[in-house]
């Protein structure tokens, strides 16, 4: 086996064992606390459980909308990066602008908001960005350049270095380095793309 193949092949043996420690990082990310009470947010029932009451939601890129235990209805607008509009929904005869629904024990339609935001892979409504750190296209890009940079080390550092002065050759320790750091590059770039 020549070195080259043995750097590569324990570049890549690296990439994967830190893709393995990423992988177990954050199994309860959908289970916290608030005032000592767990709740669940379960994303394939559009469900979140709280002090044994069920809340359901529904949303798309310019609504959410919380169904509360008491049946009673919440839904928040969205233009852009503004709420234009919400309302809360007794039964289907009466609306009301404001109601303060902690008075009934329930959790607040803000918080239930914030997380289903924070964990549902969809972009937040007020500021624009990606609450759970996804950034596909971005991924994509620095995965495709961080298999250059392991696939063709030499190149990358004439690119970075060599253009520089004249008539220079890489060391090997400088091939290990870019190597390396197309590997560092190449598990950044899927963890912007699978992160959430």
């Amino acid at each position: 086996m020549t070195k080259n193949l043995r750097n590569t092949l324990v570049c890549l043996a690296l990439v994967l064992v830190m893709l393995g420690l990423g992988g177990c990082s954050n199994k309860e990310k959908n289970k916290w606390t608030i005032d000592g009470k767990e709740v669940v947010l379960n994303q394939s029932e559009n469900t979140i459980t709280y002090d044994d009451q069920v809340y359901h939601y529904t949303k798309s890129n310019t609504q959410i909308q919380i169904t509360y235990p008491n049946q009673m209805v919440y839904s928040e607008m969205y233009n852009g990066s503004s709420v234009t509009s919400s309302s809360w929904a007794m039964d289907i005869n009466e609306d009301a602008t404001f109601i303060d629904i902690t008075t009934y024990g329930y959790l607040s339609e803000r918080t239930i908001i914030d997380v289903v935001l924070k964990y549902s892979r969809e972009i937040d409504p007020s500021s624009g960005f990606s609450l759970s750190g996804r950034s596909p296209l971005l991924g994509l890009f620095i995965v495709f350049l961080g298999a250059i940079v392991i696939l063709f080390p030499k190149a990358s550092w004439y690119l970075n270095y060599g253009w520089r002065y004249k008539d220079s050759e890489p060391t090997k320790v400088a091939i290990t380095v870019q190597r390396v750091s197309g590997g560092i590059a190449v598990v950044v770039g899927l963890f912007l793309i699978f992160a959430s």
